[in-house]
């Protein structure tokens, strides 16, 4: 047992399978589809910013896709301060560089890397309209300036789902059973959405997770 990064890691003996079972799956098609219904629905009954749910179906902006994971929007990781963060950043830019023709940049990695990036699109799509949507309100209404409203839109999408909050016991129980602490985030999101606007959330609830279930559930 290993204290690493304010948690106990398991042994490797105890956590193969969940990790083989947690990458079989997120690297399957079945479960981007479904990610990205999910966090449709979750983005438009918990946002504060008056997300749309067909706003996951605009075309990505590539400057404010690289704003959004700059500020610290992205699932993983934090604002600049560590050093993984700023090889993760370095590496997006560098995959930018060498989507140019005109660069001299070879990826060898990047046909390797081209189905992994697909799958990725349904997590980025399920968070960069709450990302558009926040600076908006931040420019307009709350009167933000540019790298405050940045860092305002980054919160709320990040906040829809924050893969990096969890307890230091928690950390280890969730090498055990993956997604443990998606389903305990996912919960508290939804529970803090309910309790700011009961109303709101449940008319939203209603809407877009109550009406489609049923809808489904009869055909």
């Amino acid at each position: 047992i290993v204290e690493r990064e304010g948690y106990v890691r398991l042994p490797w003996t105890f956590t193969i399978l969940p990790r083989i079972l947690r990458s079989t799956i997120v690297n399957m098609p079945p479960f981007a589809v479904r990610n990205f219904i999910r966090d449709a629905q979750q983005r438009v009954v918990v946002s504060e910013v008056g997300s749309k749910l067909l706003d996951s179906f605009k075309p990505l902006d590539s400057k404010e896709l690289s704003m959004y994971k700059l500020f610290g929007g992205d699932q993983a990781g934090h604002y600049l301060n560590d050093r993984v963060s700023y090889y993760k950043f370095m590496e997006s830019q560098m995959r930018e560089f060498a989507k140019d023709k005109g660069s001299i940049l070879v990826s060898p990695k990047k046909l390797a890397t081209a189905y992994k990036d697909l799958l990725s699109q349904s997590e980025v799509r399920g968070r960069m309209p709450e990302y558009s949507r926040a600076f908006d309100y931040a420019t307009k209404v709350l009167k933000y300036d540019r790298y405050n409203a940045c860092l305002y839109a980054a919160s709320k999408a990040r906040g829809l789902m924050d893969f990096a909050i969890a307890g230091s016991t928690f950390r280890w129980f969730n090498q055990l059973v993956p997604f443990s602490n998606a389903h305990v985030q996912g919960l508290n999101v939804s529970l803090k959405a309910a309790m700011r606007n009961p109303s709101g959330f449940l008319t939203r609830w209603f809407t877009y997770v109550v009406m489609p279930t049923l809808f489904v559930r009869l055909f």
